[in-house]
């Protein structure tokens, strides 16, 4: 469900799900990764700062796929999404 939320839903409603179960934001789904790398390629930079205060070491969690929270908003992103 974490994942769905930050792909798609408010941080709002990210926060409820994440006050509920904490644990989430270090749970990786096979395809995606973490909920970091999935608010990375979406573009999501609220959800980023907030799973980064929530889960800092993250920001060295390679997905399946050897990417980076950071490469990840490199390859699907763009540029607009680093300089920000």
């Amino acid at each position: 469900p974490i994942h769905v939320a930050v792909a798609k839903k408010s941080l709002d409603f990210c926060k409820i799900l994440i006050d509920a179960y904490p644990e989430s934001v270090r749970i990786g789904l096979e395809t995606v990764g973490l909920p970091i790398h999935l608010a990375c390629r979406r573009g999501r930079l609220d959800k980023v700062k907030y799973l980064l205060k929530l889960y800092p070491e993250s920001i060295d969690m390679k997905a399946k796929n050897g990417f980076l929270p950071i490469h990840d908003a490199a390859h699907w992103g763009g540029n607009q999404r680093l300089e920000t």
